[in-house]
């Protein structure tokens, strides 16, 4: 009896100890690869992965992505369109949303979670062994926790490697050292970046039959059914546009948003954190470095006050720069060195002996509530980011009123008006080089905004790299912007065609006369269009600005980024082809005109429209962006020459193949 109990306490020292490396690993991978959204409120919180109606996670499935990326996402497109708004559109302006509208920022504890180091993760069973009796996870730190089930829990572990063993009773049966990584992307930029023409939840308008010989609305020349005047209701639509952020239109459907995810479906054990700021009209000194002035949707209904900076409500409330400092600083941020300030303040209002164009919203404002001048913040402890994507340089090079020339028509409607044509037109449009006919262009013109672009970027590259944002500027992914003209090659000539609106008849984009004032279309809807033969100041548009304005443009932002050591994306010029302006199918060539246009066979009301549906056209038109996007508020009306949700998508498959090959060469840090 002496002896068995001798060797019952003897025998663990004589027989094989079980080390960790003997027992089998456990299963996990992080709790949310893609975390935007709060499931449950309280100290116990997650932050999950948004789902698509009806279909699962808004993140690609295997199936869904071909290889190479270059040739097209279509089925993950259809998949995230099928319910016709984005999968935000259910919880944005909720305590839900990690993005908090109201105040201009995300959630506080949703980035107390980003600056940590700890990542929530979905622990389980090795399928090896069979489910213990009495479960119990240890989590390095002494934590202990009984899952009855034996289904698995989620836990936080470290980035630096956590150690959880499973455990049968008080017998461990499986260890693993759980080592999960976040990748946190930010993104930054213009209307380009931002989504604008793509609201998370378009306008719904009222199921009303149009009978072409008794329009609804009005007479067949009138667009009073149409127009949405800020703050009244509007008998027509159901209920207007809702964006994730309104200010700065910024949605579901933009091409950063679309990049970060496709990176963020390639490992079940990263998860990918994407911060965005872009703004719809962002310029480099009105948006990215200084507090935006009069963005889209600011919300103000008399913008009396926002052109000369009076109203402060007429601002976005932070900078780009200063808004991303501010949110991954795990203290508080302090202003950049006065040194440096005054170095970045000398060379924007001179540069080279001459005075820079367009800096009405860095020099207005002078009032106390309404802050002025850079907007730049300094961390000394912050969580950097791994990966910036950067859509900027458009607006800067006045890219909107280069379409407006582009679009307008080549002459008034009567002769009498001609006056106040030219004087809309010197008001709306920065005219091309290649127009030889002066009247009605200011000067600068085109050219001499591009010109400006590479000493902006100088300026932001230096603020961006003092803002500790942007360590490694290859890290900084670029993108350009796409020919919004540009047909499929000829297969004899191999040569791209350009889109123009050469159909013998009036163009259908009757929606710009919302643009005109009443009285100046008194006699009829102004014949809006691109032209790209016959008589007039604009009648070479498409030609002009694809070959000639567009190229200067991109030179210009690939010398920029190649002086500061971002990664310029490439060929994207041509993610539009074949998806241009002007393309459509049998099906869709019935809807190019409004609802009211009597020349089109809509068989339907303005209750059929679908602006998220898979189309032949990447680009939205003036009657598209009508049409999807207003609402009560102030300048939802703005998406016309934007990407539609899907040339958002076709954009992003050239951004992700850019930042998955920087990615690929370089050590996370």
């Amino acid at each position: 009896m002496k002896t068995a109990r001798l060797a019952a306490v003897l025998l663990p020292f004589f027989a094989a100890p079980i080390h960790a490396q003997d027992l089998p690993d456990i299963g996990w991978r992080v709790a949310a690869q893609f975390p935007q959204y709060r499931e449950h409120a309280g100290r116990d919180s997650a932050w999950r992965t948004p789902l698509v109606r009806g279909s699962g996670s808004v993140l690609p499935l295997p199936e869904e992505l071909p290889k190479p990326p270059e040739q097209g996402w279509d089925r993950w497109y259809a998949r995230l369109a099928a319910p016709g708004e984005s999968p935000y559109a259910d919880w944005i302006g909720t305590w839900r949303d990690a993005w908090d509208e109201a105040k201009q920022r995300y959630d506080p504890d949703f980035l107390a979670y980003v600056r940590s180091d700890r990542v929530l993760v979905g622990l389980s069973v090795p399928a090896t062994i069979p489910p213990p009796a009495a479960c119990v996870w240890e989590i390095e730190g002494g934590e202990r926790r009984a899952d009855p089930a034996c289904r698995g829990i989620e836990t936080k572990a470290s980035t630096a490697g956590s150690v959880v063993t499973l455990y049968d009773g008080e017998r461990a049966v499986a260890r693993s050292t759980v080592r999960p990584r976040r990748m946190v992307v930010l993104g930054l930029g213009d209307s380009y970046a931002s989504g604008e023409g793509n609201p998370d939840a378009p306008t719904h308008w009222r199921d009303l039959p149009v009978n072409p010989q008794r329009l609804p609305y009005a007479e067949s020349d009138s667009l009073d059914w149409l127009r949405f005047e800020p703050g009244a209701a509007h008998p027509n639509v159901r209920s207007g546009a809702r964006w994730r952020d309104a200010i700065c239109h910024r949605s579901f459907w933009n091409q950063q948003n679309f990049a970060a995810m496709r990176l963020a479906a390639e490992d079940p054990q990263r998860e990918v954190v994407f911060l965005q700021f872009s703004c719809s009209g962002a310029e480099a000194l009105d948006g990215l470095l200084v507090r935006q002035l009069d963005p889209p949707g600011i919300g103000v209904d008399d913008k009396s006050g926002c052109s000369a900076g009076r109203d402060p409500r007429c601002r976005v409330a932070y900078s780009q720069l200063a808004a991303a400092v501010t949110a991954l600083c795990r203290e508080h941020p302090r202003a950049i060195d006065a040194a440096l300030r005054k170095r970045l303040e000398k060379r924007i209002v001179h540069h080279g002996g001459g005075k820079w164009e367009k800096l009405g919203a860095y020099r207005e404002g002078k009032r106390r509530d309404a802050p002025y001048g850079l907007d730049l913040l300094d961390c000394g402890a912050l969580r950097k980011p791994d990966l910036v994507l950067l859509s900027m340089g458009g607006n800067d090079a006045g890219f909107a009123s280069l379409v407006a020339w582009a679009l307008m028509p080549s002459q008034p409607r009567y002769w009498m008006t001609d006056g106040p044509f030219n004087a809309l037109r010197a008001f709306a449009v920065i005219c091309p080089e290649q127009d030889e006919n002066w009247l009605g262009c200011r000067t600068p013109r085109a050219n001499g905004y591009a010109k400006q672009l590479p000493p902006r970027y100088r300026v932001f590259g230096e603020a961006l790299r003092a803002s500790g944002l942007a360590d490694d500027p290859r890290r900084v992914v670029l993108s350009s912007y796409p020919d919004p003209l540009r047909t499929r090659e000829d297969p004899q000539t191999g040569v791209a065609g350009l889109c123009a609106d050469e159909t013998g008849q009036a163009s259908p984009w009757y929606a710009l006369n919302l643009f005109v004032p009443k009285v100046a279309r008194s006699f009829g809807n102004w014949d809006f269009g691109l032209r790209n033969s016959g008589e007039g100041r604009n009648n070479r548009a498409p030609e002009v600005l694809t070959r000639h304005v567009l190229p200067g443009i991109r030179s210009a932002l690939r010398e920029s980024a190649k002086a500061q050591g971002y990664t310029y994306v490439e060929k994207i010029e041509t993610a539009f082809e074949g998806r241009s302006w002007c393309d459509e199918s049998e099906q869709e060539r019935s809807r190019l005109g409004l609802p009211s246009d009597p020349r089109t066979a809509w068989n339907g009301s303005p209750a059929s429209w679908r602006p998220y549906a898979p189309r032949a056209r990447a680009i939205r038109t003036a009657n598209d962006s009508y049409m999807t996007q207003l609402s009560q508020r102030s300048g939802d009306k703005n998406g016309a020459m934007h990407p539609t949700a899907e040339g958002h998508m076709l954009m992003a498959e050239r951004v992700y193949a850019a930042a998955a090959d920087v990615l690929s060469h370089e050590t996370a840090p």
